[in-house]
């Protein structure tokens, strides 16, 4: 999976295009409407008046959308930050995300600047949007008897195939750590690149909050005995790929996160956990049909039922609503009720 994604020459997440969009291969909350970007802004606003030199850093910012239309919307709240980065590592990627900041009615490209990893001694707010669900996890699988073994892949006569081999120690290490339960004929996906990934981050960090907005449960949910396939899964075209292994390089490859683990590792590496919530309660606290009132006095009649369709797809338990939940956590200080969108 880390090749796959991340190989600097063939990986998929290194090919200089952009992935998410309506033409793409799937679609993210920022890249529907700006309807998220809005409901964002509404959280985000207050923490930055009491903030003013905080900045804003996003990982995986895909098309720079996001990024365009936040500070748009910050900018009417007149809580717009002096800086923005995007942490993006591929060059053509970057040239891209400038392009379409640049090319917006408000072009506030002059605030953004691009990294590839947070900057040190970091100020602010981290927003990461369907981030921790495209980092490689290792698979253990059980038998009849509930005898785990580690799943490999390897490269046979017809491509790429699954094959059991012996168990890699320190994925069995954090499987029995975790208290995972253990079912009969079940594929387990283990992560062990999230809690380095948010120890990095913590020691980036001087002070600010992280937002981080993905899809998955809480363990108990995430290792339900009736989801004995996992959550393993590849899409291209906007299409289902039943065989992850089939098109390496040219399909994305994510799976679904483990809450707990993401809310244990953040503790760890010493952060406050604030709260975590479904997309579709944090939406609504933020007002998104206020938003979609404002909308449909500027929009046509047609582009105006896009935008109620977008908002049925962000809200709805059926579509992003339920399946796609919001963790935040911080560092150097307590900021609890200043984000609005969050059980206190």
């Amino acid at each position: 999976m880390q090749r796959a994604l991340y190989h600097p020459r063939s990986g998929y997440y290194q090919s200089g295009s952009v992935r998410q969009g309506a033409k793409k291969d799937y679609i993210t909350a920022p890249s529907i409407s700006p309807l998220f970007a809005r409901c964002l802004a509404h959280s985000l606003a207050p923490i930055f008046k009491k903030n003013p030199t905080w900045s804003i850093a996003e990982i995986g910012p895909g098309s720079g959308g996001l990024a365009a239309e936040l500070l748009a919307a910050l900018h009417q709240h007149d809580q717009c930050p002096e800086s923005y980065c995007l942490i993006e590592p591929d060059i053509n990627l970057r040239v891209q995300q400038k392009a379409l900041i640049a090319n917006q009615e408000l072009c506030l490209v002059d605030r953004c600047q691009w990294y590839g990893t947070l900057p040190n001694a970091f100020s602010g707010v981290v927003i990461a949007n369907e981030v921790l669900d495209a980092l490689p996890v290792h698979l253990l699988e059980s038998d009849q008897t509930g005898q785990l073994s580690s799943v490999q892949v390897e490269r046979g006569n017809d491509g790429y195939q699954w094959a059991s081999s012996v168990l890699c120690p320190d994925v069995y290490q954090a499987f029995c750590d975790r208290e995972i339960p253990r079912h009969h004929h079940y594929r387990y996906e283990i992560s062990l690149d999230i809690a380095p990934f948010l120890q990095s981050l913590y020691q980036r960090m001087n002070q600010g909050v992280c937002l981080f907005f993905d899809y998955g449960y809480s363990r108990s949910m995430y290792y339900h005995p009736q989801r004995h396939l996992g959550t393993l899964q590849a899409f291209r075209n906007h299409t289902l790929i039943d065989d992850v292994l089939m098109q390496p390089g040219d399909q994305d490859i994510s799976c679904h996160v483990d809450f707990t683990l993401v809310a244990e590792s953040a503790v760890a590496a010493g952060f406050d956990v604030i709260g975590l919530t479904k997309q579709m309660y944090f939406l609504y606290a933020n007002g998104i049909a206020d938003v979609l009132q404002y909308f449909q006095k500027q929009l046509s009649h047609l582009d105006f039922l896009r935008y109620r369709q977008s908002a049925h797809i962000l809200t709805s338990p059926q579509e992003m609503g339920e399946l796609i939940k919001l963790i935040a956590f911080s560092k150097g200080g307590p900021i609890q009720d200043d984000i609005i969108g969050l059980p206190s």
